[in-house]
This record gives C-alpha cells, structure tokens and sequence, in this order.
C-alpha cells in the first residue's frame, strides 16, 4: 500500500438513495417500516423468513418493490 493510502478508500460503496433493505418486513413493526418508507417514495428490498407473510406485504407494496421479496430456502 502506498504512503498516505488508506484501505477505507478502497471500501467505498456507492449505492442508490432511494432503495431500502428491510428485514422482518413480513410482519410487524418492520412490515410497518416498509410501508412507511413505500409512503415516503422509497423503493423496497423486502426480506423476512416467512415467505407468506412477506408475499403478502410485497403484494401491498407491488409498485415500490426494486426487486422481488426473499425469504431464506
């Protein structure tokens, strides 16, 4: 490594201001979370280990999803 470079530099992400990851989104306080974040604009990453339930909360929030719900298989 060179003098003066530091390993941060290198780890720098950059990443879309509009998308939310949101765990526990199947339920709860997180599916509350993830419906709030809908209302404020934000495009959702819903995941949860209960397939029914975060199909259902991805199903209200249809048009905000960036990507299709996950669950763990």
């Amino acid at each position: 490594m060179a003098a003066g470079h530091r390993l941060e530099d290198d780890m720098t992400v950059t990443a879309p201001r509009d998308v939310a990851l949101v765990t526990g989104a199947g339920g709860g306080i997180c599916a509350e979370v993830a419906r709030g974040l809908a209302a404020e604009g934000m495009r959702l990453i819903l995941v949860d280990h209960d397939a029914k339930a975060v199909r259902r909360v991805a199903g209200e929030l249809g048009d905000r999803l960036a990507c299709a719900p996950w669950w763990p298989t």
